[in-house]
C-alpha cells in the first residue's frame, strides 16, 4: 500500500531530523507522552527503532506527525513454543515486537486511505525487511581478548542485546585472542572452517558457501592461518567482509603468520572483489581502495 501524496514515512532520527513531536495526539496521552519524551532515547539506546507518518510541509504550514510505529527486538524462549515449530531452534529466538503504533485523532475515520492499515503494513514491511536481512539471528564474530568484558556487552546492549539473545557464534580462526570469551555466551551453533559445534555435538561440513542466513555468508579464505574463513554480509549500504586476511587497514602486506604468501594474496583478491567495506581482525573497518594490500 502506498503512502498518499504529500505524505511520508521517516525513520526518527535524534541527531538529524527536526519536527515538532508534541502536536502528535491519538487521544491517547501515555501514546502522544511517549513520542514527545521517550521516542528518542530509545532510539539512541538501540531498544527500538521508530517511524513517523509525517504530512509534508509546504509553503503555508510545516511539517506535522500524525502517526508512528515503534518496533523493537525480542526474543521468545524455544520451550514455551509448540514441539513441531521449536524443533532445530536455538534456546532463544531472535524476533521483532510491534511494540507501539499510533495514529492522529485527524486522521481517524477516512475510509479510502485506511490510515491505520497503513501503519500496521508499513510496520510488517519494516519487519519483513529486518527479517529477511539479519535471518531473525544475533551472530557474533570472534569474541576474543579485550581489556574488559564491557568491550563485548556494551555494544551488545547498545542493540537492546544480552549474551543469552546470541543465537550463533564464527570464529575466524582459532587464535585465542579471538576465542577467548565464547564462554560469555550460552550454548549456541559455533562455527569455523571445517565444522559446527554446539555442546558437545561436533558436525563436520565444510564452510565454503555455507548460509547463515540469506544475507550472511562464509567463505574459506587460508591466509592469516590454513585455517581462516570470511563472513560476508549483506546490508542496506553494501556487502561487509568481516576477516582476518587484513589485520588492519595497513595490512601488514607481509603476514608473519602466513605460511604461503601467494595463498593470502589470492585470498585478498577474491575478497577485495565481492566486497564494500572490510572489518579487520585488528582494527576500524575501512572501505578498500588501491592502496590496500594485496
Amino acid at each position: 500500500m502506498s503512502t498518499a501524496a504529500g505524505f511520508s514515512f521517516l525513520r526518527l532520527d535524534p541527531g538529524s531530523l527536526s519536527l515538532d513531536l508534541t502536536t502528535f495526539d491519538c487521544g491517547v496521552e501515555d501514546y502522544n507522552q511517549w513520542l514527545a519524551v521517550s521516542a528518542a532515547s530509545a532510539v539512541r539506546s538501540g531498544t527500538a527503532a521508530v517511524h513517523l507518518l509525517v504530512r509534508d510541509g509546504d509553503a503555508e504550514r510545516s511539517p506535522r506527525v500524525l502517526g508512528y510505529i515503534a518496533i523493537a527486538p525480542t526474543a521468545v524462549a524455544r520451550d514455551d513454543l509448540p514441539g513441531a515449530v521449536a524443533r532445530g531452534m536455538p534456546r532463544m529466538i531472535p524476533g521483532y515486537l510491534l511494540a507501539k503504533m499510533a495514529l492522529d485523532t485527524s486522521l481517524r475515520g477516512d475510509r479510502r486511505m485506511r490510515w491505520g492499515t497503513q501503519l500496521v503494513v508499513e510496520a510488517l514491511r519494516r519487519i519483513v525487511e529486518a527479517a529477511t536481512a539479519g535471518g531473525g539471528r544475533v551472530i557474533v564474530v570472534d569474541p576474543g581478548m579485550v581489556p574488559d568484558r564491557s568491550a563485548i556487552l556494551d555494544p551488545l546492549a547498545a542493540l537492546g542485546l544480552t549474551p543469552d539473545d546470541v543465537t550463533d557464534i564464527v570464529l575466524s580462526h582459532h587464535h585465542p585472542d579471538h576465542t577467548v570469551n565464547i564462554a560469555m555466551f550460552p550454548v549456541v551453533p559455533v562455527h569455523d572452517v571445517q565444522a559446527v559445534y554446539e555442546g558437545d555435538v561436533w558436525t563436520s561440513r565444510e564452510a565454503e558457501g555455507v548460509l547463515l542466513t540469506p544475507s550472511v555468508r562464509l567463505l574459506a579464505t587460508p591466509g592469516h592461518t590454513p585455517q581462516d574463513l570470511t563472513v560476508l554480509v549483506g546490508t542496506a549500504d553494501g556487502v561487509a567482509a568481516l576477516t582476518h586476511l587484513w589485520w588492519t587497514a595497513d595490512g601488514p602486506a607481509e603476514d608473519p603468520y602466513a605460511p604461503d604468501r601467494e595463498v593470502l594474496r589470492q585470498q585478498r583478491e577474491r575478497v577485495l572483489a565481492l566486497c564494500d567495506l572490510v572489518v579487520p581482525g585488528h582494527g576500524p573497518s575501512f572501505v578498500p581502495g588501491e592502496a590496500t594490500p594485496r
